[in-house]
């Protein structure tokens, strides 16, 4: 779900707004170059990570992925429940006009 309008291109501190300064003057090779030893890191903390470890952190995704996507299913559907309400009250509104 995106987040609330007023908070759209809003930098919520100075170090974040810096960070997104420098990554949008960053060459390809710098971001390649970044993705690349990002990808490393990972690969390290996941090779030093136990069995039990592992297991929790993807249960951890699942339950994040699951949370997200009801949240969006729960916007969807009162967003349609709203548009069925609207054009409800338009098709009764013009029902009316047609009667008198």
């Amino acid at each position: 779900m995106p987040p609330k309008k007023s908070n759209l291109n809003n930098a919520s501190s100075k170090g974040s707004r810096r960070k997104r300064v420098e990554r949008a003057q960053q060459l390809p090779e710098q971001i390649e170059t970044r993705n690349a030893a990002q990808r490393i890191r990972t690969a390290e903390s996941r090779a030093r990570e136990s069995q039990e470890q592992r297991d929790e952190r993807l249960q951890q995704n699942i339950t994040r992925t699951r949370v997200a996507r009801e949240r969006n299913i729960a916007t969807v559907r009162a967003l349609d429940r709203q548009r069925q309400r609207i054009s409800r009250s338009l098709t009764r509104a013009s029902f009316v006009r047609l009667a008198f």
